[in-house]
Parts: structure tokens; C-alpha cells; sequence
């Protein structure tokens, strides 16, 4: 998957695989430990744009537990190449990313929830129709018995 983003797989001789994104930016890699066994993904991202200050910018752990689909939704999201929205100053100076202005959210927020309601309401489920009557037929009445004349 990672390599249809354009990222680069690696198979070491231990067992070890890893994976690089195109900018080498990010960087994923399956640990095994000849001691502890299988530890697990270790995902790690580092500036290395700025040649002044290359430097960390984030690490993440997937243990050998974490099952397959999360690992799966964890590398998607990573390799999704749509922009992430981010606050106006919140990017590392350096990093070589364009920045768009973006509209405010309350518009885009209120317009997404009215298309998921209108969503939720053409699959809502509709009552049955039916022939008989939705409310039982009364009993009939019954006439008193007469009275005995005096």
C-alpha cells in the first residue's frame, strides 16, 4: 500500500522490513529483536529539509499486538497525500510545505452534518404499511338487560 504513494520497502536479512516515505521525511520500520522477539512498528518522522537544523519532529509505536487493520488505517493516513489541516503558525519553521488560507470551519462544519443527516434520513427506516387498522375495533356494545316494570 505504502508503495503505490511512492515510498520506498526494504527487507532486512533478520526479518526486519521498512519503509521510507518519497521526501524521507517518514520513515516506518518492522523491528525484531534477537533478544525480546518481534517488538513491533516503529514510525518516526525527522526534518530533514532544513540543513541548518535537521531535527525530530514526531515518533509513534505499534507494538507486535496491535492488530493488522489498525497498522493498516495508521499507514493510510500517513501516506494520504491530502493536505493536513493545521493552525495558521503551528508548522515547524523550514519544513518546505505550502500553506493555503484556509475558510472558516463553521461553515464546512454545518454543511457536512446537514449532508450526514440527509444521509441518515434516506436510510432511515419507514414503517410497513399495512391493511388493517392501527387502532383494534372496539367490542361490540352490548344491549342491557331490561329492565323488570314494577
Amino acid at each position: 500500500m505504502l508503495t503505490s504513494h511512492g515510498w520506498s520497502h526494504h527487507r532486512q536479512s533478520g526479518g526486519s522490513e521498512s519503509a521510507t516515505s518519497p521526501d524521507k521525511t517518514v520513515s516506518m520500520e518492522w523491528q525484531i529483536s534477537p533478544v525480546a522477539g518481534t517488538l513491533g512498528w516503529a514510525i518516526e518522522a525527522v526534518d530533514r529539509h532544513n540543513l541548518d537544523r535537521p531535527g525530530f519532529l514526531w515518533r509513534a509505536s505499534l507494538d507486535d499486538n496491535t492488530p493488522a487493520y489498525l497498522v493498516t488505517a495508521f499507514a493510510t493516513a500517513l501516506a494520504d497525500p491530502e493536505p493536513v489541516l493545521r493552525g495558521r503558525f503551528e508548522i515547524p519553521y523550514g519544513l518546505p510545505l505550502n500553506q493555503e488560507q484556509e475558510e472558516p470551519l463553521g461553515p464546512k462544519t454545518a454543511a457536512a452534518h446537514a449532508a450526514r443527516l440527509a444521509q441518515a434520513r434516506r436510510h432511515r427506516v419507514k414503517p410497513a404499511l399495512s391493511t388493517s387498522p392501527s387502532v383494534p375495533p372496539s367490542p361490540p356494545r352490548t344491549t342491557s338487560p331490561a329492565r323488570p316494570t314494577r
